[in-house]
């Protein structure tokens, strides 16, 4: 598994949930009873995981959601505060540590994990970023570390990356890249199935930040030249969709690199393609309407939960035509991925890279975006548990009405960016049935509905604080936080980014 946070299996802005994201429950529908196959192991992240455990923040918040105190915004910033500490320190300084003399839990890791996909990474970061530069960027950071008030671990971005591509930090393996991965499992063990995800975090910090910075996209100013550091100190927020297709086009070779030289000769590729930012339940659109091709589009676009007064008051916002330009860019990402599947398929007699509309699937969920008619095609199994669902904000009230809790959305988590596990679910059954179609899961294989319903916490143990969010919109700055988290690559020392 190759790709970012979504196939890393973030939920609610922490790591700590992937063993319920979408690649395990494949892995689980897919399992064969094989005494040579190793599972589907996956890191355990304790105290919160990285970056923001938003779950544990809202519920730590329960007992101030009843409360009508002057001080509550005070009383909600230290409980915020608490639970970013203990993150903080487990990850700097405690059993969490990067420090090769100080183990810890990493002890007990394997030497690789199945899934080397980590949140941040862009196309590129799947062969420029290696475990060795993670620990170098950690390590120069060592002495400036300090307790900061609402402040996380620092590089949560390189700490992730180092975990799942060297787990037991041997620095006989500092220079396995995602890529290197791929190629040395494929060489050694073979691999049937390759799943690549990647090009999402190529444009989203332009919704994160509500910024559009673009590459140059000139011809002669490639950057393939550019490093990992080289990028990141650019500060862009966008790839233009020809620096994105030179990007890919490198991946590509990779990719092919090592399936040439697999050892199982029935291997496929999926390639997913990726949603536009305004399906993303982190943005919110105000102002009138405009349908474009059939999509809706707001007058601007802002930070869940702002309205109109905050974009009127000169908030941060992306007007009409950015939001058709962030579309437009998307559009020419999901163009190269296809592009790029049909031109490794040319000559085969049967095609090996199958392209997997994951875009479209997210996009159909969306709220804004759908007018109001998200198009979900639920399992008739997970439908008679839940009932409809959306890609709107969370929001689930502790009351049940003829067995079913009263909800808005479902399938965002609290990061406003990522799926809850039921979203992971759905996830998992698109890849299932691409795989299906190309004969490679076993008769009956299914995904295990009544598990993945009662792994989501957020369904079955809503926080009833999240009205907090609209109540004390200052307490949103802790998602903005969290977004800005998943995505921060300064190359020089620094902490979790705030809002």
């Amino acid at each position: 598994m190759i790709g970012d946070s979504l196939s890393q299996g973030l939920i609610s802005g922490t790591v700590s949930g992937a063993d319920r994201g979408w690649p395990v429950w494949l892995a689980k529908a897919l399992a064969a009873p094989d005494p040579q196959d190793p599972g589907w192991p996956t890191p355990l992240w304790p105290a919160g995981g990285l970056p923001v455990d938003l779950e544990a923040v809202f519920h730590r918040l329960e007992s101030l959601a009843r409360a009508r105190r002057p001080d509550v915004w005070l009383a909600a910033t230290a409980q915020v505060n608490d639970v970013l500490d203990q993150a903080e320190t487990h990850y700097e300084r405690g059993p969490g540590s990067t420090r090769r003399d100080r183990p810890g839990q990493w002890a007990d890791d394997p030497p690789w994990w199945p899934n080397v996909a980590s949140f941040g990474f862009m196309v590129a970061d799947a062969w420029q970023v290696t475990p060795g530069l993670c620990q170098q960027l950690i390590g120069a950071d060592r002495g400036l570390l300090s307790d900061g008030f609402l402040s996380g671990p620092s590089r949560p971005f390189h700490r992730s990356a180092l975990r799942m591509l060297n787990p037991r930090l041997d620095a006989a393996l500092d220079d396995h890249s995602q890529v290197v991965w791929l190629a040395r499992h494929a060489e050694e063990r073979g691999i049937r199935r390759v799943v690549c995800w990647l090009g999402a975090n190529n444009a989203i910090a332009a919704a994160s930040h509500l910024s559009i910075r673009p590459t140059p996209g000139e011809a002669g100013r490639d950057l393939a030249g550019l490093d990992h550091l080289a990028r990141a100190a650019r500060g862009w927020t966008v790839w233009s969709p020809a620096d994105f297709a030179a990007d890919y086009a490198t991946l590509a070779d990779h990719l092919e690199a090592a399936m040439r030289r697999n050892r199982d000769p029935h291997w496929r590729v999926y390639l997913g393609t990726l949603p536009h930012l305004t399906s993303a339940a982190l943005l919110r659109g105000v102002g009138g309407r405009r349908v474009v091709e059939g999509v809706h589009h707001p007058e601007a676009w802002t930070w869940f939960p702002f309205g109109e007064s905050f974009v009127a008051d000169g908030g941060p916002h992306l007007c009409r035509d950015q939001g058709l330009f962030l579309d437009a860019t998307i559009d020419a990402y999901n163009a190269t991925i296809r592009h790029t599947a049909r031109v490794l398929n040319a000559g085969l007699a049967r095609p090996r890279w199958i392209v997997v509309e994951t875009g479209a699937a997210l996009d159909g969920a969306a709220w804004t975006r759908t007018g109001g008619r998200p198009r979900v095609a639920l399992p008739r199994a997970l439908r008679a548990r839940t009932g409809p669902l959306d890609g709107r904000f969370f929001h689930a009230a502790p009351a049940r009405r003829n067995g079913r809790r009263v909800a808005r959305g479902g399938l965002v988590s609290l990061d406003g960016l990522h799926p809850t596990v039921i979203g992971h679910g759905l996830l998992a059954d698109l890849f299932l049935q691409a795989m299906r179609t190309q004969g490679q899961a076993p008769p009956g294989a299914g995904i295990d509905w009544p598990a993945v319903v009662a792994a989501d916490r957020l369904w079955t143990d809503p926080p009833r604080s999240l009205h907090l969010i609209r109540a004390l919109r200052r307490l949103s700055g802790v998602i903005l936080l969290t977004a800005r988290a998943l995505h921060h690559r300064a190359p020089g020392p620094t902490s979790t980014p705030r809002p």
